[in-house]
């Protein structure tokens, strides 16, 4: 079974031939270089939407500044992840870990 699949692209002929130029210096195909585009394109706006989302809740938490955000990081920072401890216990309730681990780790065999 194939492990890619195929497109056909269409492209002006200025940009593939600056791309195809690019190819030829870096000694990459032309695949490689649409597949290095393309994640290079998703990991900016994946990087896009994370700023978005991060300057949505600090507006949320009322920091209106680099300092607020610094403050808000420092008190957080100071947190123990003991505090953590028991949080959802109810769910496994009558659930024996060691089993469940057990059962995960046979499920990744197939």
């Amino acid at each position: 079974m194939r492990r890619t699949k195929v497109w056909a692209l269409s492209l002006p002929p200025a940009l593939a031939e600056k791309a195809e130029k690019l190819a030829r210096k870096e000694h990459r195909s032309r695949s490689e270089l649409v597949r290095e585009a393309l994640r290079q394109y998703i990991a900016s706006r994946e990087w896009e939407a994370l700023q978005a989302a991060a300057a949505r809740r600090a507006q949320e938490l009322g920091a209106n500044s680099e300092d607020a955000v610094e403050e808000i990081i420092e008190v957080r920072s100071q947190r123990s992840v003991l505090e953590l401890q028991g949080l959802g216990k109810e769910v496994w309730k009558g659930i024996d870990a060691g089993e469940y681990v057990e059962q995960e780790r046979a499920s990744w065999d197939g």
